[in-house]
C-alpha cells in the first residue's frame, strides 16, 4: 500500500541547523528530542507527555488519527522503519 499526496503530514528537517545546535550532544538523541517537542505542539493530545521515543510518539499519533507523519522524502511511516 502506498501513501499518496495529501494523506500525511510531512516534517522538514534542516539537518545543518541540528548539527550546529547539537554541539557535543549525541546528534540522534538531540534530533529525536527536538522532533518530539515539535510533535507535542501539534499532536500533544495524542501521546503522553512522558513519551521518550520518536517511534512511539509517531505510532500513537497514527493509531489515534490514522494520519502518517513522515520526514520529507520517505515513502512509509518512520515508526515502521525504526527498531522498537
Amino acid at each position: 500500500m502506498g501513501i499518496y499526496l495529501n494523506q500525511c503530514d510531512v516534517i522538514f528537517l534542516n539537518m545543518q541547523r541540528f548539527l550546529l545546535r547539537a554541539k557535543d550532544q549525541e546528534i540522534l538523541e538531540y534530533l529525536e528530542q527536538a522532533v518530539l517537542e515539535e510533535l507535542r505542539e501539534a499532536y500533544g493530545d495524542y501521546f503522553p507527555e512522558q513519551t521518550l521515543f520518536l517511534a512511539e510518539a509517531l505510532e500513537k499519533i497514527y493509531t489515534r488519527t490514522e494520519k502518517h507523519v513522515l520526514p520529507k522524502g520517505l515513502t512509509k511511516p518512520i515508526w515502521k522503519q525504526l527498531p522498537s
